[in-house]
């Protein structure tokens, strides 16, 4: 199956980055908005099903059970 992943940033040249790269690898991308809620983006990511999440290190990515990648260092944390 395609793999899910969340992409928590503004539109910047790294969100653009993080969607080709979805697309290249034959997966779906589920865009998310950071102006939302954390609640309300721990619904969507839970209700899309993401495996992954991609958020920029500046914003505060929602607690969830999913892998998270940062576009700002090696700060990658697997759960």
């Amino acid at each position: 199956p395609q793999p899910r992943i969340g992409i928590l940033t503004s539109r910047t040249f790294e969100s653009y980055v993080a969607i080709l790269a979805t697309l290249w690898i034959g997966g779906t991308y589920v865009p998310l908005n950071p102006l939302h809620p954390e609640k309300r983006l721990t619904e969507i990511i839970d209700q899309d099903k993401a495996q992954w999440l991609v958020c920029v290190e500046a914003l505060i990515c929602p607690a969830h059970r999913q892998n998270v990648l940062t576009t700002e260092g090696d700060k990658t944390q697997e759960g």
